[in-house]
């Protein structure tokens, strides 16, 4: 099962907490936060077959990632605080 969302565009605009949510779901319903967090990166990949670019990382891969300034395996809610945010290798959000 993968963590995701169907909202798009101006629904993500309106509601953008959608995704957070939905993995402080997955936790509330019995998965560990390291299970939501592979459910939501690898998994998510996987279902939507993007894993040869996305989900894990690789050498070649697009290297999007968040660097968090609170562990989200101890509270999955912490996936919130990004205090960086790399979108294909580069630094889009500090």
């Amino acid at each position: 099962m993968a963590v995701g969302t169907d909202a798009v565009n101006e629904n993500l605009s309106e509601y953008p907490g959608l995704f957070f949510k939905e993995t402080e779901e997955f936790v509330e319903l019995g998965a560990t936060p390291m299970e939501t967090i592979v459910a939501a990166t690898k998994v998510g990949a996987e279902v939507s077959d993007a894993a040869d670019r996305l989900g894990t990382i690789a050498v070649g891969k697009l290297a999007d990632l968040v660097v968090l300034d609170k562990d989200p395996l101890t509270d999955i809610a912490n996936l919130r605080a990004a205090q960086i945010v790399i979108q294909g290798g580069r630094v889009v959000k500090r």
